[in-house]
């Protein structure tokens, strides 16, 4: 299984790491690959629309994801992808009032969604689903519950990866006016037995932005985690105030705190028994912070729209952005934006794979 994960090449100049990850970014393509949409299954779509897109590779061949809102129900959809994007499955999450699933995210065979009501806007929940062999939409391996003030505990878009010795979750609230940070130990949460700590948190209006690469902070419609040896990174997608279709790219700073000390995880080490990650847990919050050093514009073709959905796919050679029209009407494409330019190709039979 390849998505998003850490064996990704690094260089170093003067013994700092470089990820390939900026590099990839940067040079994504403004054209996409325009894949027609295809759907035979009758769903009833009213009342909503597509929020989230991820590709998904699995016995190398790439499949994508969609996850939606409608006025009765949440939903995700397995598409096909070859020379056309062909909906193969459409499964319901959760029914009114959750009905509304935002932005989401796939990391290996895990994927993290967020289910909220749309029209009450206090409460949500983000699930985790495994898609390996035991894929249920009934039973989420991880439940996270959320409830507050008014659009402050909704769930609109979710980044899930792998960093170092633990799993990072960031839960976006109404138009990512504020980012929730959650942490779960690797090994845990890989035997399903884990717990997300809530580390810490962004209010993004008043979020640092001296260094930024400019200052506008978006209302993303999706916002996805990526991580190598270099660090940890954001990819946020949207539409910008002149309605640009744009993907901006952050690196993230998670630091522990005691007191008043800033510690990292490998610092912590020698402090008691208790491991590393444990102990910063212990003591969150943390430090967080995110710093702006890229930005893309790209043209959608055949209705796609960040606004809609939009969504990031990592491998060891390549980048993948793709994006979702608003529904999966036979009238419009999924759009795939790749670098390399020959990452995904053709199988004989027409499907796609990773060209690794």
């Amino acid at each position: 299984m390849l998505n998003q994960v850490s064996s990704n090449e690094v260089v170093t100049v003067d013994n700092q790491p470089i990820s390939a990850i900026v590099d990839q970014f940067n040079n994504l393509p403004s054209q996409p690959m325009a894949l027609p949409l295809k759907r035979d299954l009758a769903f009833d779509e009213s009342g909503g629309h597509i929020q989230g897109i991820q590709l998904f590779l699995q016995d190398g061949e790439i499949s994508a994801f969609l996850a939606g809102s409608s006025k009765d129900a949440a939903y995700v959809a397995q598409v096909n992808l070859g020379k056309e994007a062909q909906v193969e499955t459409i499964d319901t999450l959760m029914l009114s009032p959750f009905r509304h699933a935002g932005g989401f995210q796939i990391y290996d065979h895990f994927l993290a969604v967020g289910i909220e009501d749309n029209y009450a806007r206090t409460t949500s929940k983000v699930m985790i689903y495994d898609l390996g062999v035991d894929k249920n939409w009934k039973k989420p391996v991880y439940t996270l519950e959320r409830n507050g003030p008014y659009e402050r505990s909704t769930a609109g878009a979710i980044g899930i990866t792998r960093y170092k010795d633990e799993f990072i979750l960031v839960v976006a609230d109404w138009n990512a006016r504020n980012l929730d940070f959650y942490s779960c130990p690797f090994v845990s949460f890989e035997k399903k037995t884990g717990h997300f700590t809530q580390i810490g948190s962004l209010e993004t209006a008043s979020m640092e932005r001296y260094s930024w690469s400019d200052t506008l902070w978006h209302s993303y419609q999706n916002i996805n985690l990526l991580a190598d040896e270099s660090g940890l990174y954001a990819i946020a997608m949207g539409r910008d105030l002149q309605d640009n279709q744009v993907a901006d790219l952050f690196t993230i700073t998670l630091e522990a705190s005691i007191g008043n000390q800033i510690i990292s995880p490998v610092e912590t080490e020698s402090l008691n028994q208790l491991t590393s990650l444990e102990l910063v847990n212990k003591f969150s919050p943390r430090e967080i912070s995110l710093n702006k050093i890229s930005t893309k514009q790209f043209q959608c073709q055949g209705g796609a729209d960040f606004r809609a959905g939009a969504g990031v796919f990592h491998s060891g050679s390549g980048l993948v952005l793709a994006a979702s029209p608003n529904h999966m009407d036979n009238l419009s494409s999924i759009n795939l934006f790749a670098i390399p330019a020959d990452l995904l190709i053709s199988t004989p039979i027409g499907t796609l794979r990773v060209n690794d």
